[in-house]
């Protein structure tokens, strides 16, 4: 594929033959986005070798810098190092520069014209302000792959409400309402588990949209929605309710509809999730957990009598699974090949011998040499000849505005002159 700038002389063009072959050769991306989602896209793109540029205010810089300042602080690991802002940062470039100024625009529609993809999350309204919409950007550059990301979509009254992945992926989705004991009190996902996600099919959809691209020399826009990646996430009820009228049954734990597909926890404590067919598992679990008498127990011996017996069935289970502990566990169901898995936490994912294995972490370095590496996560998509790879870590604010800048054709004297007047912002000495 190829840039619409073929002159340009970034610094990724230079990267790229000491990286090797790369899947985005050329790509420029510009960014004006905040937070998860947005820059998500940027991230997986800078990962196999475009050059991606995110577009910051010159004074304040993007709010997700100071986001640990504001919650989940809990150590002092983590005012030290912003691990959030890594992940959805790393490789990229950050040119500080305002989009309220003449100067600063002028900036800026240079940078789209040399551009092949314009990400923003921007509220619908705040686009318009900062004249940046679709319709804006394409009457500069008609090549453009324009993705907007936003909480509600971009139609409909509630278009410009502000909202996060918790908000309007989790909450309004239905998501946040199907999970949880029955008429219980709805629990809280996690930071970012709809950002990423969203991130990774507008990702997606930008490689379909280069593509294309290439047959018809015409960008065009793509919008993806949280609340509509909620609603996917969730296909299986939302798509019932749409076509039935109503949503599958909500279950809880004493009392699912196939006791075979439950978590039980063990003799240590810890727990473990079966996620087994109903009739065609239970001789094989029944021998698994060392109790072949329950194959033929007129309770339990069909899925019918399962469900009509479904708490003596779970209590029953509860009471086998404290025969041993997790470890104990473990070689039985595999060696009946039963589908099954132990409920981790971060810290043993992180350790586990089957994510080395795979490669799921970059060994990335921090901009502080005296910290040494860290390991950092991979998105996950993993092309065999064009391997996704950490070239850089996050940017401080502006680290890059002078050296875009001089790419575009700014001299020093002019640079120097944006700069004092705050339509742009550099760091002294690489400051973060």
């Amino acid at each position: 594929m190829h840039s619409t700038d073929n002159t340009a002389d970034s610094a990724q063009d230079v990267s790229t033959s000491a990286m090797g072959e790369v899947l985005l050769p050329g790509i420029r991306v510009l960014e004006v986005a905040t937070f998860a989602a947005g820059p998500t896209v940027g991230a997986i793109l800078s990962d196999f070798g475009a050059d991606v540029i995110h577009i910051e205010e010159p004074l304040k810089g993007d709010p997700y810098r100071g986001i640990l300042s504001q919650a989940w602080i809990t150590s002092e690991a983590d005012l030290k190092f912003n691990a959030s802002w890594e992940l959805v940062n790393h490789n990229k470039r950050s040119v500080a520069i305002s989009l309220k100024t003449k100067e600063g625009r002028a900036v800026f529609a240079a940078l789209v014209k040399q551009a092949d993809v314009f990400v923003t999350n921007m509220l619908p309204e705040r686009r318009l302000q900062l004249e940046i919409t679709y319709e804006q950007l394409c009457a500069m550059n008609e090549r453009l792959i324009y993705v907007g990301i936003s909480g509600y979509g971009e139609e409909g009254p509630l278009k410009n409400r502000r909202g996060y992945d918790f908000s309007a992926f989790w909450a309004s989705s239905g998501l946040m309402g199907m999970f949880g004991e029955t008429m219980g009190v709805p629990p809280m996902c996690r930071p970012g588990m709809g950002d990423r996600p969203t991130g990774l099919v507008a990702a997606g959809a930008v490689g379909l949209a280069l593509y294309n691209r290439e047959r018809t020399g015409k960008g065009q826009a793509i919008s993806v929605s949280l609340i509509h990646m909620g609603m996917w996430q969730a296909g299986m009820d939302i798509q019932r309710t749409a076509a039935l009228g109503a949503p599958g049954p909500y279950e809880s734990r004493e009392q699912p509809s196939n006791p075979l597909w439950n978590p039980y926890r063990c003799r240590d404590g810890r727990w473990l999730l079966l996620a087994l067919f109903a009739d065609y598992d239970w001789p094989t679990i029944c021998r698994a957990l060392g109790h072949e008498e329950l194959v033929d127990d007129a309770r339990f011996a069909t899925a019918k009598a399962r469900h009509a017996n479904v708490r003596e069935t779970v209590a029953m289970l509860d009471t086998v699974f404290q025969e041993r502990t997790l470890g104990e566990w473990e070689p039985r169901l595999d060696a009946h090949k039963l589908v099954w898995a132990p409920v981790l936490l971060p810290d043993e994912v992180v350790a586990s011998e089957q994510v080395r294995a795979n490669g799921y972490f970059f060994d990335a370095e921090h901009s502080d040499p005296s910290l040494g590496k860290y390991r950092l996560l991979r998105s996950p998509l993993s092309f065999s000849r064009t391997p996704a790879r950490f070239r850089r870590h996050a940017p401080a604010l502006g680290e890059h505005t002078r050296e875009v800048l001089g790419e575009l054709g700014y001299d020093a004297q002019s640079i120097d002159r944006i700069v004092s007047r705050r339509d742009a912002s550099a760091p002294q000495g690489g400051d973060r």
